[in-house]
């Protein structure tokens, strides 16, 4: 074994063998040094290209769901653009023999431009959660049986230090409207905490097992535990809505809500659809080799996450029974979202994939740290993305898009001039190659891309993306964007995903598909946050 095979404790030790030693252990941790300063530049550089789909594309299309005139528990609406799209061949063969309508969904390819990343907490923690629902705070909670919340706009943790639970916390929500965070605990309690002041204002009893997951729509709280029960709780009453108590025959791993439905999954791998209204079982899917530890819905699709390493996606029509489609993955899929016809995942690899929902192509991965530390969950509003990682929490923070409605992708650019992969520049094939991007570890404070390179990185995606003749393309050098780390982008953060017209099913979006109402920080919670800071 030579010395650069060693750690950093046992270098330390050589060391004090001789000045000798002690000469060729400092050369080698420097040559160490070089080497992580090397990758963290590389990675750097990877997050901030181009990958192989259009970042500012999106458009309406149509899209095949099936129908049938018993299932009432989804409601369609909303108004109708001019121009669109077909997508229905490509669930077509699917839904043959089966009864369909067309529905109009917009497509963006979110999430996949230019980004920082700023660090928000980095302390290794396995058992970490974490809640972010779109306002200025992030909600953590772990084994030391305390919430701590993090304020994204300073990158620094608040003083308030949440204490009572008698075990460890293992789900937690924060809702910055309501000023509550609530959690739930090993100790078998939920708790409603003041935001603002720390205090308990609620304790609900009913768990006979250590509570997994927590999710809140409106005034309704529903908790899953060990003791495979499900149950909905009354914020206003505090009190456990009797006819809603629904049962699995294993733990609970994940529930979602809606105003009309209460969806669950066990470690037993089944997936369960309860009616609001009816408090009946609607619906039970059995369709992963292990527990479901992730699920989302929209209107017309559900989409579950597991520990087989596979997302599979279903309709919410009971009467259809079929996957519609899968999303393979390397190890345990433990987090998920669906958004704009994209599915995004966090992995037990450390990395965050985006998949075309339609054809089931993975547009992006993204390295979320070099250690490839698991992705324990993720929660998105806008342009901004945070991440809880077992070695820190991470806030991506996306530039802003004007999305383009008529532009192609370079892959269907090169599917009209039927041109072979070796004849594509080597700075396009580049650009559409995995696409992965890493972390840039800058913990306690912020570092990102000045205003001006940040604009320069978003007109080189619009020139590398814009629809062209091919002889361009050709001629087209792919260009780097020069690196100045500066805090001015981070001070004034806008919404990617601004731009666009509503669309049919997308009224209220956000709210559907994280099922957490989205928040908005008035000036005087502004002011008050920062008296804490």
């Amino acid at each position: 074994m030579t010395l650069g095979q060693l750690d950093k404790v046992s270098l330390s030790s050589c060391r004090r063998v001789s000045k000798h030693w002690q000469s060729l252990t400092e050369e080698i941790l420097t040559e160490m040094e070089v080497k992580k300063r090397v990758k963290k530049q590389a990675m750097i550089f990877q997050g901030n290209s181009t990958s192989k789909v259009n970042p500012v594309y999106a458009k309406i299309c149509e899209v095949l769901v099936p129908i049938s005139e018993g299932d009432k528990h989804f409601q369609h609406g909303g108004t109708s653009p001019r121009h669109t799209q077909s997508q229905g061949q490509v669930l077509d063969s699917l839904y043959k023999g089966f009864k369909t309508e067309k529905i109009q969904l917009e497509e963006r390819n979110v999430y996949c431009g230019v980004y920082n990343t700023s660090v928000l907490l980095e302390r290794e923690d396995g058992s970490r959660v974490m809640h972010y629902a779109g306002g200025q705070l992030v909600a953590v909670g772990s084994r030391d049986r305390t919430i701590r919340l993090l304020h994204i706009g300073s990158l620094k943790e608040l003083p308030l230090v949440i204490q009572g639970h008698s075990g460890s916390v293992r789900a937690v929500l924060v809702c910055e409207e309501k000023d509550l965070v609530i959690s739930a605990s090993y100790d078998l309690s939920i708790r409603c905490w003041n935001l603002k002041t720390g205090m308990c204002m609620m304790i609900f009893h009913g768990h006979f097992g250590t509570i997994n997951c927590l999710d809140l729509v409106g005034d309704r709280l529903v908790s899953g535990a060990k003791d495979c029960r499900v149950k909905v709780w009354n914020l206003q009453t505090g009190k456990c809505v009797e006819n809603l108590k629904f049962k699995h025959p294993k733990p609970i791993m994940c529930v979602k809500m809606s105003e009309t439905l209460v969806i669950s999954s066990c470690s037993g791998g089944q997936i369960r659809i309860w009616s609001i209204q009816t408090a009946l079982l609607i619906r039970q899917i059995s369709g992963h080799q292990g527990a479901v530890l992730c699920l989302c819905f929209d209107q017309w699709h559900i989409l579950s996450g597991g520990s087989d390493g596979v997302v599979k996606a279903w309709s919410t029509n009971s009467s259809f029974k079929k996957c519609l489609r899968t999303f393979q993955h390397p190890k345990e899929v433990l987090a998920m979202s669906f958004l704009f016809l994209r599915i995004i995942t966090g992995c037990m690899d450390g990395k965050i994939r985006i998949f075309n929902f339609l054809n089931g192509d993975c547009l992006r991965v993204i390295k979320t740290n070099m250690k490839q530390c698991p992705v324990l969950s993720l929660h998105m509003h806008h342009n901004t993305v945070v991440v809880n990682t077992r070695g820190s929490v991470l806030m991506l923070q996306f530039a802003e898009v004007q999305w383009d409605y008529s532009a192609r992708a370079v892959r269907d650019l090169t599917e009209q001039f039927h041109v072979s992969p070796k004849n594509v520049p080597r700075s396009t094939e580049r650009a559409t190659q995995g696409g992965s991007s890493g972390l840039k570890s800058h913990p306690h404070h912020s570092k990102n891309l000045s205003t001006t390179n940040m604009q320069h990185a978003q007109v080189a995606q619009r020139e590398s993306t814009r629809a062209a003749m091919w002889s361009k393309l050709q001629a087209y050098s792919h260009s780097r964007t020069s690196i100045n780390l500066q805090s001015e982008f981070i001070t004034r953060p806008r919404s990617v995903l601004s731009a666009g017209k509503p669309v049919s099913g997308y009224k209220g979006f956000q709210n559907r598909v994280s099922h957490t109402p989205s928040t908005a920080t008035s000036s005087s919670g502004k002011k008050s946050w920062e008296t804490l800071l």
